[in-house]
């Protein structure tokens, strides 16, 4: 249903009633942080803070633009995840978050 107003009608044999009514939706948003670990190399902290429920796709990649992770998580509320890389042979990385209400967030480390 769209937003907007709407008039609700109930009626019967005894008569009729009516009631306007606004509808709106509602909106997620999201906050989304991606940071190194201190003092653990090779691991990276994704953050996901939101006020509804929405799916959020992390996406992982080389200094060589080799895509090397890929997850599409449901996130309801807050959400945190370590990510160890330590085995992926690669001098930095980049992140790209995107959510499902059109959130895109890139870092390189």
């Amino acid at each position: 249903m769209t937003e907007g107003e709407y008039t609700v009608v109930l009626e019967d044999k005894n008569g009729k009633q009516s009631e306007k009514i606004s509808y709106t939706v509602n909106h997620v948003t999201s906050f989304v942080s991606v940071s190194p670990v201190a003092n653990q190399d090779g691991k990276y902290r994704l953050n996901v803070y939101n006020n509804g429920s929405e799916n959020v796709d992390v996406r992982i990649f080389t200094q060589e633009g080799l895509l090397v992770h890929d997850q599409v998580l449901n996130v309801n509320g807050n959400y945190a995840l370590i990510y160890i890389l330590q085995q992926v042979a690669s001098p930095a990385f980049t992140f790209e978050v995107t959510t499902s209400n059109g959130n895109v967030k890139t870092v390189k480390f």
